[in-house]
């Protein structure tokens, strides 16, 4: 690495952009030496400035400055001052010295009059301390043997020990990890500070910390008890809600099919009682009726007519019979007479029995109908009995389960034979029985619950089961009553076809003898003739006679019909009517229990809106669950009295819990961040002073060798040497560097307690603590021929060459890459000055030289000349030379 060029603009005295260009390394083997003359007050000093400006310097005393706005230039009378100074120092880094990826290194330091500053490298931004460790890495710096000055050379060897090893910090190459060490060390301190504060304010937090935990773990279980209560109440309510809602629907439902019951029975009654009505008004003293009847009269006057006319052709035949001593004939002929009237007679009264016999079928089959609806009526009785006793039983303990399974058992048994019976009797006592054990059931049920519309159902069906008895036996006694009358009927037909039968079989037998005793008197053959013709004509009357009879018969028939109708109208009317009265029975029943169900669904559903608000979400999802009612109120209820007994805590507390805690929680974590930063600068410091003890150690002794070498050079023999100087030696001055470097006790000072304590000694163990193992350095110098205990007693010239030849041995140790010299030849004389020339070139070969001197012998020695020169203007300008070329021509 060496430095290419300088661009200097608007520092001190050089106004315009001056630019110094620095030529590379010769064939020689060596690095470019340029030599920078001129009068006094020329300027040229200020390039030695500029450049230690650049590199960060700081100190206004030695940039020979009393404020910043010295550095910039302050006019002429020529031309007006500026407002900004700006100067950048070109390094070539090829060989990478300095660690960043550029081969061109550009250093540029800009202050405005204003007061603003700022540091580039290549143009970008940076702070000063990045551009510092750089150039420690690169071994060169601002302070101590890359720039040295005349004055620096004067006083170094009067520096206190302190003040010369930080010299030698840098000349060993340890200032790099020096400067890292004290920045970890300042961090170090200022770590320890917050965290200090860290602690302090936990400890401030924490005790209201711990009364905000115990007020927001109340409100927690104050919300997890309303949650978990809104929950339980949501189950419960839906539960609830879901089950009333549905015994309402049922209800309705029922209430519903009521009415749609009664509007058919009514239906159906008005139809009975329209057709009963019509009926009635129907009459068999109708025309056709009437005319058959004069019809059947005049049939029976011409029949008598005709009779009375065979009786005379008969009692002429019996007079002729007999006056021929034929009285036999006679009689047959008046007993066959008589018989046939009989036989006429028995034939209608067959007619009429057998026309009463299809009429009383008729009406048997009518109350066949009438039982079977009643015993129907008994097998739904039956069914509800069995429902209402289930109903009783679910209500019911176990032991009194059983007792009511047993009698539903028995009271079904009663009435199944009920329904089979016949006999009026053994029905009465199986309905009588049955009413005991229903009492029964009602009354182990009243033991267990009270239930209005359990007795309200019972009674009705006591009620419906004693109608029934009633109509039953009503019944039975009709239906006995009309098989006596079929029974009757029915043998009185027989008779009368048996005695039909025999007189038929008489009159065979009669007209046979008529026949075989019949003369051949043709008087007699004339009245047989006219009796013949007039039977003829008596049985087409008694043929008309019976087709009047029958379709009057017939008519008879209709009516008893219409009457049979009439009253199964009659019977189903009152049917209708009973089961039309039970109906509204039931409906004003069934719209008991609908209002009960609304009232109890309507105040649920008030509790819901005062303790939930959540009506709608309730009505829509079913219960997903079955729940124990009364278990989960008292649940509810045990809920409710926690939840009253923590009370009413405000709901902020929460807000200003986490806000507390979350700033607890930072400061834990700040702490045991600011803890592991601590752990981890303590070992950045332990590793720092192990690289610069190393380092220190090596490159001190070789410093110390060629220290000796270079003054016994110098001084033509004689011997000096470096001295390392304990703490207690250098106590005093060390003091004041330790408050410098820490910085920090004012600070601490302000935390009394055992932890600052602590702090504070280990700050000042860090301090003082410089892991070179060595708090100063003494020199001691002893020209040819003297002995000398201190330095102090040299000479003017003595000291300038005893501190060129410290100089020289740390630059041939640890070469910076360029070393700028400001005259420090200038207490010399010409024959010193020539022998420090000599040892420049000689150096030259592992470092770069820029001299400012008056000097011929280091004139002589250069590669290129600048001549600085400054005209009435006050502004200093440039004149260069390339003494090669100069000697070539």
């Amino acid at each position: 690495m060496f430095l290419e060029k300088i661009e200097i603009k608007g520092f001190k005295s050089f106004a315009n952009k001056t630019v110094l260009t620095f030529p590379e390394a010769g064939k020689s083997g060596r690095q470019s030496i340029t030599a920078i003359v001129g009068p006094n007050g020329a300027g040229k000093s200020n390039v030695a400035d500029a450049i230690r400006w650049c590199l960060g310097e700081q100190s206004m005393r030695l940039l020979r400055a009393k404020s910043n706005e010295d550095i910039i230039f302050s006019g002429s009378s020529t031309k007006g001052k500026l407002g900004m100074a700006e100067v950048s120092l070109f390094l070539n880094n090829e060989d990478k010295r300095a660690p960043i990826d550029y081969t061109e290194l550009t250093i540029t330091r800009r202050f405005y009059r204003s007061g603003e500053s700022e540091y580039r490298i290549n143009d970008s931004k940076t702070r000063l301390n990045d551009i510092l460790i750089l150039l420690a890495k690169a071994n060169f710096g601002q302070k101590t043997y890359s720039v040295i000055g005349q004055g620096m050379v004067d006083n170094f060897l009067g520096k206190n020990p302190s003040e010369r090893k930080d010299f030698f910090d840098e000349a060993t190459g340890v200032k790099q990890f020096q400067i890292k060490r004290d920045e970890a060390v300042r961090k170090l301190v200022h770590t320890h500070e917050n965290l200090s504060q860290a602690g302090m304010l936990m400890a401030e937090i924490e005790p209201h910390l711990k009364s905000l935990t115990r007020q927001v773990n109340k409100l927690r279980r104050k919300n997890e008890i309303e949650q978990e209560l809104r929950e339980l109440r949501s189950k419960y309510y839906k539960h609830i809600w879901h089950e009333l809602n549905d015994q309402f629907k049922e209800a309705s439902s029922q209430l519903l099919g009521l009415e749609e019951e009664y509007r058919k029975k009514t239906t159906a009654l008005e139809d009975v009682n329209k057709e009963l009505s019509e009926m009635e008004k129907d009459s068999i003293k109708n025309d056709e009726y009437v005319r058959l009847n004069q019809h059947l009269s005049e049939l029976y006057v011409d029949r008598e007519e005709i009779i009375k006319k065979m009786s005379s052709i008969q009692t002429q035949l019996s007079m002729k019979f007999e006056s021929t001593g034929n009285f036999d004939l006679s009689w047959l002929f008046n007993r066959e007479n008589e018989l046939k009237k009989e036989i006429e007679e028995d034939k209608n009264t067959i007619a009429g029995l057998e026309n009463d016999l299809v009429s009383k079928r008729a009406r048997s089959q009518d109350f066949e109908d009438e039982k079977n609806h009643i015993n129907n009526q008994i097998s739904n009785l039956n069914q509800k009995l069995f429902g209402l006793g289930e109903e009783a039983r679910a209500g019911s303990s176990e032991e009194k389960s059983l007792k009511i399974k047993n009698k539903l058992k028995r009271l079904q048994g009663l009435l199944l034979e009920v329904e089979s019976l016949e006999d009026l009797n053994q029905i009465k006592e199986n309905l009588k029985e049955a009413r005991n054990v229903l009492e029964e059931i009602v009354v182990l049920s009243e033991e267990e619950k009270d239930n209005d519309s359990f007795y309200v159902k019972q009674r009705e069906i006591q009620d419906s089961l004693s109608s029934l008895t009633k109509e039953r036996e009503a019944l039975i006694e009709r239906v006995s009553d009309h098989n006596l009358e079929m029974n009757s009927l029915a043998g009185k037909l027989i008779l009368s076809k048996e005695s039909l039968n025999k007189k038929e079989g008489e009159v065979k037998e009669i007209q046979e003898k008529i026949n075989t005793n019949r003369g051949e008197n043709p008087d007699n053959k004339d009245l047989e003739k006219k009796k013949e013709h007039l039977e003829k004509e008596l049985g087409e009357i008694d043929r008309r006679i019976s087709e009047a009879k029958l379709k009057i018969n017939e008519l008879k028939n209709q009516e008893e019909e219409n009457r049979a109708r009439i009253f199964k109208l009659q019977r189903s009317g009152q049917n209708l009517q009973n089961e039309i009265n039970n109906i509204n029975n039931q409906i004003s029943l069934v719209k008991i229990d609908s209002a009960k169900h609304e009232t109890k669904l309507e105040n649920v559903e008030a509790d819901i809106r005062e303790v939930l608000d959540n009506l709608r979400q309730i009505q829509e999802e079913r219960p997903e669950e079955n729940i124990n009612p009364e278990k989960t109120e008292h649940q509810i209820r045990k809920l409710a009295n926690q939840y009253n007994m923590i009370g009413g805590i405000d709901p902020e507390i929460e807000k200003e819990y986490e806000e507390t805690k979350n700033k607890y929680d930072f400061l834990y974590k700040q702490s045991s961040d600011l803890e592991e930063t601590i752990e981890t600068l303590d070992d950045i410091v332990k590793e720092l002073d192990s690289k610069i003890k190393e380092k220190f150690t090596t490159e001190f002794k070789t410093i110390c060798n060629k220290f000796e070498e270079y003054f016994k050079v110098l001084f033509g023999g004689g011997h000096a040497k470096i001295i390392k100087m304990t703490d207690q030696e250098v106590k005093k001055e060390n003091e004041q560097e330790i408050k410098e470097m820490a910085g920090e006790e004012d600070v601490l000072d302000q935390f009394e307690t055992p932890e600052a304590d602590k702090l504070k000694e280990k700050i000042k163990k860090l301090s003082k603590s410089n892991a070179t193992g060595l708090s100063g350095i003494d020199i001691q110098a002893n020209p040819p021929g003297k002995a000398i205990k201190s330095i102090n007693v040299l000479s003017g010239g003595e000291k300038a060459m005893t501190a060129i030849a410290l100089i020289c041995a740390i630059i041939s140790v640890n070469p910076s890459p360029f070393i700028i010299l400001d005259e420090i030849d200038a207490a010399l004389d010409e024959s010193n000055a020539e022998k420090l020339s000599k040892i420049i070139v000689d150096l030259s070969k592992k470092t770069q030289f820029i001299l400012i001197t008056h000097n011929r012998a280091p004139m002589h020695k250069a590669d290129f000349l600048y001549g600085v020169t400054m005209q009435n203007d006050g502004i200093s300008q440039l004149l260069s030379m390339k003494l090669e070329d100069y000697l070539k021509t």
